[in-house]
């Protein structure tokens, strides 16, 4: 009896106290449940301002001379005397003597050559009177109805003369040019990129002396995508069109030294192909006199090879209106959110203009003075209510004072599972 006394007392006070447990919970006061405050999402708008917008392309590209010459010697022989400025990288400048080769075998031709034109013009000479004086022997046989053949006139001799003449011109002629060439002068005003031959060496007539390039121009070719062409008013070289192409400015900008640097140019054409691995099209862009010093602008020359970035001045268009690229929204990237004054938002397609990196520019679909959401919204109905940042104040926390906002409320939670992330 004792041990089950034992066994029983522990089992009768456990249950004991679950029973006083249930009566404690079901006696405590039941909360009364309250109806949700409706939370309208806060947005960040732009007020559409139309504006003229000029557009700008980019690209890129490497700098290089517009007229580039391998500097060739049309004689042989050794070099004596070099410019100072005929080392790599030196300025030079136009009808400037570069090097000179030796000359005396050339003077000694050119004075030769000229003995022999003296000798042609005596030989000549003396054909002219031979001739005369045989024209009077035969006059003087009283011979007058015949007529008396070349031959006796010594007019063949004459003309052998004169042909002699004329060759030993020629080779006078011929010998003065290559004893100009002894001195090799620059064609143009310009740099060296790379000399071949030194002081003391011996050049065979042909070989490559250097390698230089025209000052007065440098180029960059810039390429273009078919989207580009639409924004730029390119000459399209039309064969045989005379008329004037239009100035498209280009700034070309580069870091040099850790500082960035600018230079302006132009487009003066567009090449004539299309890059069949690529599709890219090609302009040309200008810079004028790209080594002179600027006393204005502390910057480096714009070098061959250089690399820089281009900035091309597009067309000119009216009544436009950019937004952050991240305000554009629907499957096909066409559509924007509106807020009307009752604060609600509506999708609205627009018409995109052009796509930048990180904006987009508008050309129609929204009307001046619209407001359009700028801000990421993960949730987006239709007529949803919305508060504007800045506009509107915080009024989360008062209670509903119209069944249109609970209506609101009850709408918007309800498509708040249904609708996804739009972005």
């Amino acid at each position: 009896m004792r041990v089950l006394l034992q066994i029983l007392l522990p089992i009768i006070v456990v249950l004991a106290a679950l029973g006083i447990t249930k009566k404690v919970i079901d006696s405590r006061p039941v909360p009364e449940a309250e109806k949700p405050i409706p939370r309208h999402p806060w947005v960040e708008v732009e007020t559409v301002k139309f504006e003229s917008k000029t557009l700008k392309i980019h690209s890129q590209g490497n700098v290089r001379p517009r007229t580039q010459s391998s500097l060739v010697s049309e004689i042989s022989g050794k070099v004596i005397e070099i410019s100072p400025a005929f080392a790599d990288g030196g300025f030079f400048e136009k009808d400037q003597v570069l090097l000179k080769i030796e000359k005396t075998d050339y003077e000694l031709a050119f004075t030769r050559a000229k003995s022999l034109v003296e000798q042609a013009e005596v030989a000549l000479i003396r054909e002219k009177a031979e001739g005369e004086i045989a024209k009077k022997e035969w006059e003087s046989m009283g011979e007058k109805d015949a007529q008396p053949s070349p031959l006796t006139l010594r007019i063949p001799q004459l003309k052998e003369a004169q042909a002699r003449l004329e060759a030993a011109k020629a080779d006078l002629a011929s010998a003065e040019r290559n004893l100009d060439r002894t001195e090799i002068k620059a064609p143009y005003t310009g740099r060296v990129r790379m000399k071949n031959v030194d002081l003391g060496q011996f050049i065979a007539q042909g070989a490559p002396l250097a390698t230089i390039y025209a000052v007065d121009f440098a180029e960059i070719r810039l390429s273009l995508t078919s989207e580009d062409l639409a924004y730029l008013n390119l000459p399209l070289n039309y064969r045989e069109d005379t008329s004037e192409a239009p100035t498209i400015k280009v700034i070309l900008s580069a870091k040099i030294g850790g500082k960035d640097h600018s230079w302006e140019g132009k487009i003066v054409r567009t090449e004539g192909e299309i890059d069949p691995r690529t599709r890219l099209f090609y302009a040309v862009a200008q810079v004028a006199d790209p080594y002179k010093e600027d006393p204005n602008q502390n910057r480096p020359p714009l070098s061959a090879n250089l690399f820089v970035t281009a900035e091309i001045e597009g067309k000119t268009f009216e009544k436009t209106f950019s937004i952050p690229r991240q305000a554009i929204r629907g499957s096909q990237q066409d559509q924007i959110l509106i807020v009307d004054d009752q604060r609600r938002i509506h999708f609205r397609k627009i018409d995109i203009l052009k796509r930048n990196l990180n904006n987009v520019i508008i050309s129609g679909g929204v009307n001046e003075g619209e407001q359009v959401i700028t801000s990421r919204m993960n949730i987006v109905v239709e007529n949803m209510k919305v508060r504007i940042q800045g506009l509107d104040q915080d009024v989360e926390s008062q209670p509903k004072t119209s069944e249109n906002d609970e209506d609101d409320n009850n709408a918007y939670n309800s498509n708040s599972e249904s609708e996804g992330s739009e972005e």
